[in-house]
C-alpha cells in the first residue's frame, strides 16, 4: 500500500483524497517551516514563518458555474488581485454592502460580481468563521480562499484554501476552518447564477 502522506521535500508533504460528489478529488499540501538545519532555525528566529496547509479541490466541470471569487486579509487580497491572472481579469474589490451582515473589517473580498460575493458569504460562514466575533476567535489561522472556473492550469475549475497551522496542542482551533472545505464544495456544486449575472459572465468569457 502506498503511504497516505507523500514526502515531496524535506519540509513539504502532500496527501490526496477523493470520494465526494461534485469534485474529482482534493490535494492537500503541508508546507512546514524548515527545522532540519541550523541556518533555517536561525532564519526562522529572525523572520518568523508559519507552518501552512493548502487544499486544492478539483471540481467536476458540470458542478461549477461561472465563479471567480477570493477572500483574504486586506493586504493579501490586494496582492492576489494584482498577481493572479483570473482575479486580475474577471474580479474586482467588493465593497461592504449596506443592509446585510458582512465579513469582518480585517478581510477583503474580490469577486466577478456582487451577486457571487453575496451568495458565497452566507450567514453560516459569517457565524462560524468570518463575522466580527467569530473571526476574532476562529479566524486567526485563516490565510485565504480562492474559487475560480478560470484557473490557469490543468484544472480550470478549482477551490483553493490556505490556512496557517497551530501547534499540536491547538489543532482543535482548525475545526471550523477545515469544515469550510466540504461546505463550499456542496454550496458551489449546487450553485447557479441568475440569468442576468450569467449573461454578463458569458460576455466576459
Amino acid at each position: 500500500d502506498s503511504p497516505l502522506l507523500l514526502k515531496e521535500a524535506t519540509n513539504v508533504f502532500k496527501f490526496y483524497a477523493s470520494g465526494r460528489r461534485y469534485c474529482h478529488g482534493l490535494l492537500a499540501t503541508l508546507e512546514l517551516k524548515s527545522r532540519h538545519d541550523l541556518i533555517s532555525r536561525l532564519f526562522n528566529s529572525v523572520v518568523p514563518c508559519k507552518d501552512e496547509i493548502s487544499f486544492e479541490v478539483y471540481m467536476n466541470d458540470e458542478a461549477m458555474d461561472h465563479i471567480v471569487f477570493a477572500m483574504a486579509r486586506k493586504k493579501a487580497a490586494k496582492t492576489m488581485h494584482k498577481e493572479l491572472r483570473d482575479l486580475q481579469r474577471f474580479g474586482g474589490m467588493v465593497p461592504s454592502p449596506g443592509g446585510r451582515k458582512w465579513v469582518t473589517e480585517e478581510l477583503a473580498v474580490v469577486s466577478e460580481s456582487k451577486e457571487v460575493a453575496g451568495d458565497m458569504i452566507t450567514d453560516v460562514v459569517l457565524d462560524q468563521v468570518f463575522g466580527d466575533k467569530s473571526f476574532e476567535k476562529f479566524g486567526k489561522y485563516f490565510i485565504s480562499m480562492h474559487f475560480s472556473d478560470q484557473h490557469p492550469g490543468k484544472h480550470r475549475k478549482m477551490l483553493l484554501f490556505k490556512f496557517a497551522l497551530p501547534d499540536i496542542k491547538h489543532m482543535d482551533d482548525m475545526v471550523r476552518l477545515i469544515a469550510l472545505i466540504p461546505y463550499y464544495i456542496d454550496l458551489i456544486g449546487r450553485y447557479k447564477l441568475s440569468s442576468q449575472a450569467r449573461n454578463k459572465t458569458d460576455g466576459a468569457r
